[in-house]
């Protein structure tokens, strides 16, 4: 690869490579003084191409990290009232103690009562929406863990005259349902943003999110503390109240 900055001979006019003392042509001694404007304008060509390629990288980092955390879409579901009603009165004889043997409910059933519960939420008289709000939710349900994908909104913020966002985003967490000394609780493995696996913080980042939607409600949280999972198949989950 030839050297970028060269020696012009004083006596023959040959550009030498850098670091030679004498002329590669006519041996005669060069002037390290003398280093030829040409030299500066290959400098100056070279840094141009470098800070053209860093500039490349980085817009291939910023497009690449977008589409990482680009929002997963979350599946619309049609709900029917009926679907609906037989949900909401297989909670309640779990609410109220009346079920005689563990209660099942399908995957459906767990997303409506779920997103039905986020949209309470929204409802009520002293909602205010935080810098992170979750709108929707949707729960996969596996023969040994649970997929939950959050769908939420990040911000605005206002920072003098200008407002930044809000943001769009959603959040995977793949957890297991456990039951301990102080009752049911969900232990989050891993979690994503978007297409973006957090692989060390995610399961701790989605717990934090997944108390969110049931912070307002204390009457829903102790009662899910006291639910013990008996089984889980695909798309199906089956649970009762412990005493």
């Amino acid at each position: 690869m030839p050297s970028i900055v060269t020696i012009r001979c004083a006596q023959c006019g040959f550009d030498n490579p850098s670091g030679h003392l004498y002329c590669a042509k006519c041996q005669a001694k060069l002037n390290l003084e003398q280093i030829s404007a040409k030299s500066f304008l290959n400098l100056r060509e070279h840094g141009d191409l470098l800070r053209q390629i860093l500039q490349f990288i980085l817009l291939a980092m910023i497009v690449g990290l977008a589409l990482a955390v680009w929002p997963v879409q979350i599946e619309a579901m049609k709900i029917s009232g009926a679907e609906f009603a037989k949900a909401r009165t297989k909670l309640n004889h779990l609410q109220q103690g009346v079920a005689a043997r563990p209660v099942e409910f399908s995957e459906k059933e767990v997303n409506m009562l779920l997103n039905h519960l986020l949209q309470e939420n929204r409802r009520r008289p002293d909602f205010t929406a935080e810098s992170v709000s979750i709108y929707a939710s949707q729960v996969i349900i596996n023969p040994t863990s649970l997929t939950i994908h959050l769908n939420y909104q990040v911000g605005p913020w206002t920072l003098g005259p200008v407002t930044i966002g809000p943001f769009w985003l959603t959040y995977k967490i793949n957890g297991r349902p456990e039951t301990r000394p102080d009752g049911l609780c969900f232990v989050a493995l891993n979690g994503a943003i978007g297409h973006l696996p957090l692989p060390l913080l995610g399961g701790n980042i989605g717990a934090t999110r997944l108390k969110q939607l049931f912070r307002p409600y204390k009457n829903a949280r102790l009662f899910l503390s006291r639910l013990e999972v008996t089984e889980m198949q695909k798309g199906r989950i089956a649970v009762y109240v412990a005493k």
